[in-house]
């Protein structure tokens, strides 16, 4: 009888599985990085990320699940676990978006830690308003915060209000250059943080200058995006890309200001890459 009903639990469950909207995606990074500096040894790091997420949804509501696995370090060690990374449920409450669980912070400038951080008990209420966009999140550890967003006259802004600090971004195109600007103001004195990036393209090439500056008293930054590294008390960077035979080439000459020993580490970056016939994208850096 036991043997009966799980076999009938175990068939209902495959069933409304079966009748949802389910969807497998993926994707995988390898990547070889060699660096060449004046600051520490240079070297080779070879690393990898793979990850796989299966979306399921039925009406409005969805749920979604990433695991990944992932070695970055320069070693030998075999990296064998799974990390959950996305796993998080959404639906609609009138025109309110609803999403819970857990995801990922977001990193979309110089000012977000350059490695994704993945936090749990994550709630996100959005709506749109006459264009402008209204989201209020909160999570167990942490400052609730709301954004404000919209484009004027082709200028993309938002604004978010946390408990203690403020968090502006402003993107606009002006004369053919692409500006990408923020500020975190906080209450307390002397610890704002800004960034600026600045991408113009000239005869084919893309060149690009960006740059972080933090108040004396503002704690050390992890910077994405254009500029990537950890500790920083201020840093710049100058670069441009080229397509070159098939490939794309870049070159990268950045300055960080270390804000433990407040000594300046120069470093140039090379890259390559070439998109290939499978979809894939080869890339060396």
């Amino acid at each position: 009888m036991k043997k009966q009903l799980l076999i009938a639990a175990v068939a209902a469950t495959m069933t409304s599985v079966a009748m949802a909207d389910i969807s497998i995606s993926g994707g995988a990074k390898v990547n070889y990085l060699y660096t060449d500096t004046d600051v520490g040894a240079n070297g080779n790091v070879f690393s990898h990320d793979i990850d796989l997420t299966v979306a399921g949804k039925t009406g409005d509501t969805g749920v979604v699940m990433t695991v990944s696995n992932a070695q970055s370090n320069n070693d030998t060690d075999a990296e064998s676990a799974l990390t959950v990374e996305n796993s998080y449920v959404t639906s609609k409450i009138g025109d309110v978006n609803v999403k819970m669980g857990q995801w990922a912070k977001t990193s979309d400038s110089l000012l977000t830690d350059h490695k994704t951080t993945y936090e749990s008990g994550r709630l996100s209420l959005d709506t749109t308003v006459g264009g402008v966009k209204i989201q209020f999140e909160d999570y167990n550890k942490g400052d609730s915060r709301t954004t404000v967003s919209g484009e004027v006259a082709g200028v993309k802004l938002a604004h978010t209000i946390y408990q203690t600090e403020t968090d502006t971004k402003v993107k606009a195109n002006v004369a053919g250059v692409s500006i990408d600007y923020r500020v975190r103001d906080r209450d307390a004195a002397d610890t704002n943080t800004s960034s600026l990036q600045l991408d113009k393209e000239f005869n084919g090439m893309t060149f690009t200058y960006a740059a972080i500056d933090s108040d004396e008293g503002a704690s050390a930054i992890g910077a994405d995006a254009y500029i990537a590294g950890a500790n920083i008390k201020e840093a710049d960077a100058f670069g441009v890309s080229m397509p070159l035979a098939g490939n794309t080439v870049q070159v990268k000459r950045i300055t960080i200001t270390d804000e433990t020993t407040n000594l300046d580490a120069d470093s140039t970056k090379l890259y390559l890459t070439r998109k290939l016939a499978s979809g894939a994208t080869f890339e060396a850096a």
